[in-house]
């Protein structure tokens, strides 16, 4: 999915890359690099001068790329079925309950 989308555009917004022949925008960081920065972004809100300078960016591709993994992880999360939030069913209940006694 990382691949599929750009965080290049003029309006700000995420969308569907545009390949023309064999050209790409050279990208700064690949998938596992744009996820952990927006992970260490989230766990330490640090300053995105100090996380480009871990991540060898300049402050505002650090941004960019924060905003760009920001939008792209739910998406991600949202296919993958292990990842959503939900109530367990009535036998887990009862092995919960019966680990605390």
């Amino acid at each position: 999915m990382y691949n599929k989308y750009t965080p290049w555009s003029r309006d700000g917004k995420v969308k569907l890359k545009r390949i023309w022949g064999d050209y790409r925008r050279p990208r700064s960081l690949d998938s596992r690099g744009c996820l952990a920065l927006v992970l260490a972004h989230l766990w330490t809100k640090g300053s995105t001068v100090m996380l480009g300078m871990l991540f060898g960016c300049i402050a505002a591709i650090t941004n960019l790329y924060i905003r760009f993994g920001r939008r792209l992880l739910p998406r991600v999360l949202h296919r993958i079925d292990g990842s959503k939030v939900k109530l367990p069913d009535q036998d887990d209940i009862s092995l919960f309950q019966n680990i605390l006694y």
